[in-house]
């Protein structure tokens, strides 16, 4: 289905958000909710809503510095971007492919014409997933067409949002650096929000915070390893006389002349130096094995990967690994780790996308979860006479047999 026109006016939002125009803020606008002071007005009376956790644009920005933050986040965001989504009349009804509501989810944002960039669906998906598990939130802002239905959508960095709806104050408050400060209608935007038990009615909380520590540590020891491997404008030897005969300045220049010109390079390693005199040789440095260097990059990878749920095998750690790991490290990893996060994904986007755009309808997405094929093997060895040829040899990974074969 095709995507429906864009209103006239929408292009001048877009680029006053980012960047391109730097007009009056925007107002509160037709669709914005009515401020009610409700119950939750009287039982929250004392509720602020704060601006972004302190640190959320450099836990973001991790995600490019941090080697095994990348890997870990990237893998659940790039296999969540990748499970595909459809529209249903309705919880007993069919499906409806080419749907509006499918179309937005699969399209992403096109550059239009002011020249804005553009995010396919599944970058728009994958970094809605990356915010949301980083950071613990993620941001959709809605482009509408003329006739009010949303067409694109576009993910806005958790930093970028200053603060949330009130009942007083039913709009989100946006501040782009450089570009845009002001309001914009509680309708227009999609909130996703991993809770924080000790706050939550405020921002949410995500792994960047848990991990703060071992993502500090691990940096630590990699800039450490990179200094060390530097030299750190210090010798590894020093090399002195006898207290009874010491080295006079010309004998320590012409020494230390011999012994770069002798030592220098791979070809020369091992050779060894004999001395006319006595000489004293005193070795500074301090090894990685001494520092235990490796076991601390290890632990600190080991505990990010926990702390994700990931099995180790999803991102090639196969130290203590074999054939049946390495299998149900995908059945784990769809189960433990993709399913409950699209779960949530499909909650908001049903109680606050899917009504936008008509009753009676449902969200889903295909099951990224395989069937246990271990669990099918068993059932056809205990009775094989309930399975065809064609569904053993599917389980087998075989093609299916040619008529008249054997």
């Amino acid at each position: 289905m095709s995507r429906p026109p864009r209103r006239a006016t929408a292009g001048r939002l877009w680029g006053r958000i980012f960047g391109r125009d730097k007009g009056a803020a925007v107002g509160r606008g037709a669709g914005a909710n009515p401020a009610a002071a409700g119950p939750s007005a009287h039982l929250f009376p004392g509720i602020r809503w704060l601006p972004p956790r302190r640190g959320t644009a450099a836990f973001l920005t991790a995600y490019s510095e941090m080697p095994w933050l990348r890997a870990a986040a990237g893998k659940v965001a790039g296999s969540l971007a990748t499970v595909p989504w459809r529209v249903l009349r309705s919880a007993a009804g069919g499906a409806l492919p080419g749907h509006p509501l499918e179309v937005l989810l699969s399209a992403g944002t096109l550059p239009n014409q002011e020249g804005l960039p553009g995010l396919t669906g599944l970058e728009v998906r994958k970094v809605t997933f990356l915010h949301l598990d980083l950071v613990g939130e993620a941001f959709w802002l809605l482009e509408r067409n003329g006739a009010g239905v949303p067409v694109a959508t576009w993910p806005l960095p958790p930093h970028w949002v200053s603060d949330l709806p009130t009942a007083q104050r039913p709009s989100y408050r946006l501040s782009v650096p450089g570009a845009f400060q002001g309001e914009i209608p509680a309708r227009d935007i999609i909130p996703f929000r991993d809770v924080d038990p000790a706050r939550p009615y405020e921002r949410g909380s995500g792994l960047g915070a848990a991990l703060a520590d071992e993502l500090d540590a691990d940096e630590y020891a990699a800039k450490y390893i990179g200094a060390f491997l530097a030299n750190r404008a210090r010798p590894d030897l020093v090399v002195t006389g006898s207290q009874e005969q010491p080295l006079t300045p010309e004998e320590a220049a012409r020494l230390e002349a011999a012994w770069s010109q002798r030592f220098e390079g791979p070809d020369n390693a091992g050779r060894p130096f004999f001395s006319s005199g006595p000489l004293a040789v005193t070795e500074i440095g301090q090894s990685f094995r001494d520092s235990q260097m490796r076991e601390l990059r290890e632990f600190e990878r080991d505990t990010i990967v926990s702390v994700y749920g990931l099995p180790p095998e999803k991102l090639g750690i196969l130290q203590n690994s074999n054939r049946a790991t390495i299998e149900a490290a995908d059945y784990f990893f769809a189960k433990e780790v993709l399913r409950p996060r699209l779960t949530l994904f499909r909650e908001v986007l049903q109680q606050r996308l899917a009504p936008q755009f008509g009753p009676h309808l449902r969200l889903d997405f295909d099951n990224p979860v395989a069937e246990d094929a271990e669990f099918r093997r068993q059932v056809m060895a205990a009775a094989p006479q309930h399975f065809s040829q064609a569904e053993i040899r599917e389980l087998a990974g075989l093609p299916p047999q040619k008529e008249g074969s054997r």
